[in-house]
C-alpha cells in the first residue's frame, strides 16, 4: 500500500525558520508570542497552509496568557477534512549536538464541548531523515488550566536540524505560552549497569510484561487512558523484577497497577481471586476500548488510519460485560482477571480514578545505556506486536518465547548500540519486511566506493565508483575484515526482518558493506578462476553509488520505450510529456525495481480494458488481548476507469526484491489484471500501512500495522508478486555491464 511514514511530516516541517543559536538563551524566535498583532499569526513562527486548509486557525491571543499581554490559540474552525493545528520553529542545532536539551512550553486546552487534545512536539532530523520524535502521543493534554510540559531529548552529533512546535489534533482550542528550548540539567536517576536476570527475574518480568500489555491497551479506565506508559513500565520492571515467589509477585502487581486499574485483579494460581464489586448504577453506559491497530504510534492524528480510542455506549444486548472480565495465566505462579469494559457515568468510568501522576524512581531521560530502559522497552515493544501485528499467521511464528528471551539479551548488554541489536532480533522474528528499529546509537552509514549483490549464490560486486582499486564488477568477494562473507550473513541475517529471503538479502547487501564514516574495508576478493587478491577501500557518506539504467523515460529501440517508475528518478510533469510518444509506442518496458510515485497510478489505467482496484486492506479491529478474535476492517482503493489515451503496444514490467509496500501494490494490480508481462524476479512479499513508534531511550521502531491480501484473497505476505516471465542475474552478465532482466523485457515487447 501507498505510505512512508515519515511523509506527512516531512511535508508539514518542510518551512525554515532562521534562529538566534546561543545557548545561555532560548533559540526560540519569539517564544512568549509577545511580537504581533492579535488576530494575525505569531511572528517567527511557521503555519503551513495544510493547516489553515485542514479549518484551523493559528493566531495571537491576549486570552488569559500565561505570562505577558499574549499567548498563541491554535482552534478548530469548520473541519475542511482530516488534518490538525500546529505551528512550530525550526533551529540550528550546532550549540546542542552531543547535548540534552529541554523544549517547554505552558499549554491549556479548552474542548468546547468537543474531542480534542494538545500535544508539544520536538523532532530532530539528520542527513538521512528522522533521528528523533516526541509528540506526546501518549500523554496529550487535556487540561483546561496552564501547565509546563516538558520534552527532553539528546541532540545526536549528526542532527541537522531541531524542530519545535505545539499541535491541535481534533477540536476544541489550544493555547501555548512562555517557550524555552535549553541544555537540560536533570537531577538523573544512576544509570543502571548490566546485570544477568534470574530464572524468578524472567519469570517475574514475563508476568509483569503481560499484564502490563492487558492493563495499558485494553482496561478502560479514565487514568489508563491518561497514563505516561512509558514510565509506568519502567517504573513496572523495577517493582516486579525483585518479587520472590508468587504470593509477593502477585501482590507486587496487584498494588501497582492499583492507582490505574482498581477491579484488576492479580493472585496466585489456583486460587480464587478477590471479589470485586461491579454493580450497574442507573442509566449507566459501557466503557471499552476500540483499537483500530495500534493507536499508540507516531503518525499524527489527522494523517493515521490506526486509533485507540475509548468508546461509550448505551448498555445493550451484546455489549461487553462488565461483570465478566478476561482472565489469563501470566506465568511465574500468578494469574490475573481484568475488565475489558467497565460502567460509566458522565462520560467517566468507574470506578473513578485519580489522574495518574509519574511514577518515581525513573529516568526523566531514558537511555539505552540503562538497564531498567532496556527490560522496559523490551515490554513495550513486545506487546505491540502480541496485541496488533496482523501477520502472526502467517509467517506462522511462536511470540511468547521471544519475550524472556529478549528480556534476558536486554539485562546484559553492554550499552545503547548492543541493545539495538536485540531489538532488532525481535523485529526480525515477526518476519516483516517494514520491520525495522532506529537510534541515534546508530552510526553506520557509510559506505565504501562499490556495490555488491548475491548473484548466483556469491556475494558478487556488481559496480565500482571511479577511482576504485583493484575491484571490478563480476568479482566475488571471498572476506572482509577478515571474516569470510557466510560468516558475516549468518552474523547478521538475524537482524534483518522480513517475510522472504528476496528482502532480506537486499536490505543486507548494505547491511553488509556499511560502516562509520572514515573507517576502511579491508576486502578479499578473487576475479573468476584467477587467484584471490586483497583491496583496502575508505568508506563515505558520499559513496552512494547508483544503479546504471536508461534514462528515466528513453526511446531504446525505433518504437519502443522504457520508464522507470521508481520516483527518485521519474516525475509527472516528464511523464506528461512524453505521454504522446508512449501511447503510440510499439512496446513498454515499465521498470518496478524500487518506490513508485504518482506516475504509477497513472500508467495503471492507461492498460486496462476494464475498472481496475487495489488489493484488499485489512486494517485490524483488535477489541480482546491476544489477538483474540482479531476483526477486520476491510477496504480497496476505489474503482479506477480505463484512461485515454491509452498505451496500445506489448508491455512488460521488470520487478525483483527491492519493490516492497505501494510497489507491491501496483505489481498487484499488473497481476490480477494481466496489464502486461512481469519479468524478472519476486517482490518483496509486505506490504500495508507501517505504523511506527517511539520507545524510551531514542528507539523508533516500524512495523506493518495493517494485512493485505491479494485481489483473490490468498495470501500476499511471504509471497509478493511472482513473475510471468523469471530472469537471474549471472556473475558473467555483471561482469559485462548488462542488465539482463531488461535485455528480455526488451525481446518480449519487440515480439523476439
Amino acid at each position: 500500500m501507498k505510505f512512508k511514514p515519515f511523509v506527512a511530516l516531512v511535508q508539514l516541517f518542510a518551512l525554515s525558520v532562521t534562529c538566534a543559536s546561543a545557548v545561555a538563551q532560548s533559540p526560540i524566535s519569539n517564544p512568549g508570542f509577545e511580537t504581533g498583532s492579535v488576530g494575525q499569526n505569531p511572528p517567527g513562527w511557521a503555519v503551513v497552509p495544510l493547516v489553515t486548509a485542514a479549518g484551523y486557525t493559528v493566531q495571537i491571543s491576549t486570552e488569559s496568557p500565561k505570562e505577558g499581554k499574549q499567548c498563541v490559540c491554535v482552534a478548530l474552525g469548520a473541519r475542511k477534512g482530516d488534518g490538525f493545528g500546529n505551528l512550530f520553529q525550526e533551529i540550528p542545532p550546532g550549540p546542542f549536538l552531543g547535548k540534552r536539551v529541554r523544549f517547554r512550553g505552558a499549554v491549556r486546552y479548552e474542548s468546547g464541548g468537543e474531542q480534542g487534545q494538545a500535544q508539544l512536539w520536538l523532532r530532530v532530523d539528520g542527513p538521512d531523515g528522522p533521528l528523533f520524535l516526541d509528540n506526546m502521543g501518549r500523554r496529550p493534554i487535556r487540561s483546561s488550566a496552564w501547565a509546563f510540559y516538558d520534552i527532553v531529548a539528546k541532540i545526536p552529533g549528526n542532527a541537522t536540524n531541531i524542530s519545535v512546535g505545539m499541535m491541535l489534533v481534533g477540536g476544541g482550542r489550544a493555547f501555548l505560552d512562555a517557550t524555552s528550548l535549553q541544555l537540560a540539567d536533570v537531577q538523573e536517576e544512576p544509570v543502571e549497569p548490566p546485570r544477568a536476570l534470574t530464572d524468578r527475574g524472567v519469570q517475574n518480568l514475563v508476568a509483569f510484561a503481560k499484564l502490563f500489555g492487558y492493563v495499558r491497551h485494553f482496561h478502560p479506565s479514565d487514568a489508563v487512558e491518561k497514563a505516561d506508559w512509558n514510565a509506568y513500565a519502567m517504573a513496572g520492571v523495577k517493582v516486579a523484577e525483585g518479587a520472590k515467589d508468587p504470593a509477593d509477585l502477585a501482590q507486587r502487581l496487584e498494588a501497582f497497577f492499583k492507582p490505574l486499574a482498581p477491579t484488576v485483579r492479580v493472585f496466585a494460581t489456583g486460587e480464587k481471586p478477590a471479589p470485586v464489586d461491579m454493580a450497574a448504577p442507573p442509566k449507566a453506559q459501557i466503557v471499552t476500548w476500540d483499537n483500530l491497530g495500534f493507536g499508540g504510534g507516531t503518525i499524527p492524528a489527522g494523517q493515521n488510519i490506526y486509533h485507540s480510542k475509548r468508546v461509550f455506549a448505551a448498555k445493550a444486548a451484546g455489549s461487553p460485560d462488565p461483570k465478566s472480565p478476561f482472565t489469563a495465566d501470566l506465568g511465574g505462579g500468578v494469574s490475573c482477571q481484568v475488565p475489558l469494559a467497565l460502567y460509566a457515568v458522565d462520560g467517566s468510568a468507574l470506578p473513578h480514578t485519580a489522574d495518574p501522576v509519574t511514577p518515581k524512581g525513573v529516568r526523566a531521560e531514558p537511555t539505552g545505556d540503562d538497564r531498567t530502559t532496556r527490560l522496559a522497552d523490551v515490554v513495550l515493544d513486545w506487546n505491540v506486536y502480541e496485541h496488533f501485528y496482523p501477520y502472526f499467521d502467517a509467517v506462522k511464528v511462536d511470540w511468547a518465547p521471544v519475550l524472556p528471551e529478549a528480556l534476558k539479551a536486554a539485562a546484559t548488554d553492554r550499552d545503547e548500540r548492543a541493545f539495538l541489536n536485540t531489538l532488532r532480533r525481535m523485529t526480525a522474528m515477526a518476519k516483516d519486511g517494514h520491520g525495522f528499529v532506529g537510534s541515534a546509537a546508530d552510526d553506520q552509514f557509510a559506505m565504501p566506493p562499490f556495490a555488491a549483490d548475491w548473484v548466483e549464490g556469491k556475494f558478487i560486486v556488481t559496480q565500482v565508483a571511479p577511482g576504485t582499486p583493484k575491484l571490478l564488477p563480476g568479482d566475488e568477494i571471498l572476506e572482509m575484515d577478515g571474516t569470510p562473507v557466510d560468516n558475516l550473513w549468518k552474523g547478521l541475517e538475524p537482524l534483518i526482518s522480513g517475510a522472504t529471503d528476496q528482502w532480506r538479502r537486499n536490505r543486507g547487501k548494505r547491511e553488509m558493506l556499511v560502516g562509520p564514516e572514515g573507517s576502511s574495508l579491508e576486502v578479499k576478493a578473487k576475479r573468476g578462476a584467477g587467484q584471490p587478491f586483497t583491496a583496502s577501500v575508505p568508506r563515505s557518506v558520499a559513496n552512494q553509488l547508483k544503479e546504471k539504467r536508461p534514462k528515466a523515460i528513453e526511446e531504446l529501440k525505433v518504437g519502443y520505450w522504457y520508464v522507470d517508475l521508481d520516483g527518485g528518478r521519474i516525475n509527472m510533469a516528464e511523464y506528461q510529456k512524453s505521454l504522446r510518444d508512449l501511447t503510440s509506442a510499439q512496446g513498454i518496458i515499465f521498470d518496478m525495481r524500487g518506490y513508485p510515485n504518482e506516475v504509477a497510478m497513472d500508467v495503471l489505467p492507461r492498460l486496462a480494458k476494464e475498472p481496475i482496484t487495489s488489493a484488499l486492506w485489512n486494517v485490524p479491529r483488535v477489541t480482546k488481548p491476544d489477538r483474540e478474535g482479531m476483526e477486520f476492517v476491510k477496504s480497496r482503493w476505489p474503482l479506477a476507469q480505463p484512461t485515454v489515451p491509452r498505451f496500445r503496444g506489448k508491455i512488460a514490467f521488470i520487478t525483483d526484491g527491492r519493490a516492497i509496500s505501494f510497489a507491491e501494490s501496483v505489481m498487484g494490480m499488473v497481476e490480477n489484471y494481466k496489464l502486461g508481462e512481469i519479468v524478472g524476479e519476486p517482490t518483496a512479499g509486505t506490504n500495508g500501512n507501517v505504523n511506527p513508534f517511539a520507545l524510551p531511550g531514542g528507539y523508533t521502531v516500524v512495523f506493518t500495522g495493517m494485512k493485505v491480501l491479494k485481489h483473490d484473497g490468498t495470501t500476499h505476505h511471504g509471497v509478493g508478486i511472482l513473475p510471468t516471465i523469471p530472469v537471474h542475474r549471472t556473475i558473467a552478465g555483471v561482469a559485462a555491464g548488462r542488465d539482463e532482466a531488461l535485455e528480455k523485457a526488451l525481446a518480449i515487447v519487440r515480439g523476439s
